[in-house]
């Protein structure tokens, strides 16, 4: 049984062209770039109820601060690497 709301749909990207990272390292970018995407697929299907008229939708919140820690995290991820990024395009 999977632990996300039904009918999210969660993109889990390939940070591989991040390099020079260790085992340890690797896994906790992995974490925080997937916790970014998890959290921004959430909030776009509310966006997406709510502009159709479905008010009783609300925004994610954040289970604890560890989770808001790898978001931020995940949300840099995103942007110093935004070629690999899904969510966050290049100009």
């Amino acid at each position: 049984m999977s632990s996300y709301p039904a009918g999210l749909r969660v993109c889990y990207s390939d940070i591989s062209g991040i390099g020079g990272l260790d085992f340890s390292t690797t896994i906790e970018y992995k974490n925080s770039w997937n916790t970014f995407q998890r959290i921004e697929q959430y909030n776009f299907n509310v966006s997406t109820a709510r502009s159709g008229g479905d008010k009783s939708q609300t925004y994610y919140q954040y289970v604890d601060n560890a989770e808001r820690m790898a978001y931020v995290r995940g949300l840099s991820l995103h942007t110093a690497y935004a070629g690999y990024s899904t969510v966050v395009k290049k100009n």
